[in-house]
């Protein structure tokens, strides 16, 4: 595939503003808690089908979130800003700001997520199982530790 041919768009943040501490209030720690639970839940299916139904069901359950964009100024990188904004335009990424930095690490997540499942979808005759199944580790992996990073009681999910 030499270009994104899914209908998915990717909303980041700067790296500048990803959160180093999180101080969530109650409800939206259970919402990432109920969240992030489907979005594991996804990983114990058999069929990509239904993991796919999941983590379309997580992404509706998380809901929309209030963004800007943001002006790629310094891209805190030795890259140019016209080189970021390349490679976002190809990608399809939106790079962000938001009051709920947290929510949107998640929501990228799912996104991610979401197309991964796609793209097994559509060629995963033709993936290597193995790579397959070290990217399904690192999903979960990325998942285990937002929640950790939140805090969030994943056992009540």
């Amino acid at each position: 595939m030499t270009e994104n041919e899914f209908d998915n768009e990717l909303d980041l943040l700067m790296p500048g503003n990803i959160p180093l501490e999180c101080f969530l209030d109650i409800e939206t720690a259970k919402k990432l808690s109920q969240v992030l639970g489907i979005f594991l839940q996804a990983f114990e299916e058999t069929s990509v089908s239904n993991a796919l139904e999941k983590i379309n069901f997580a992404l509706s359950n998380l809901g929309e979130i209030e963004t800007a964009s943001a002006d790629i100024t310094d891209t805190e990188t030795s890259l140019k800003s016209r080189e970021v904004q390349d490679y976002d335009r190809f990608f399809k990424i939106n790079r962000i700001q938001t009051n709920e930095p947290e929510v949107a690490l998640v929501k990228g997540l799912l996104i991610n997520t979401q197309t991964f499942f796609l793209l097994c979808q559509k060629c995963g005759d033709r993936l290597d199982k193995q790579q397959i199944e070290m990217q399904k580790q690192g999903f979960i992996a990325y998942g285990q530790l937002l929640a950790r990073s939140f805090k969030l009681n994943m056992t009540d999910t």
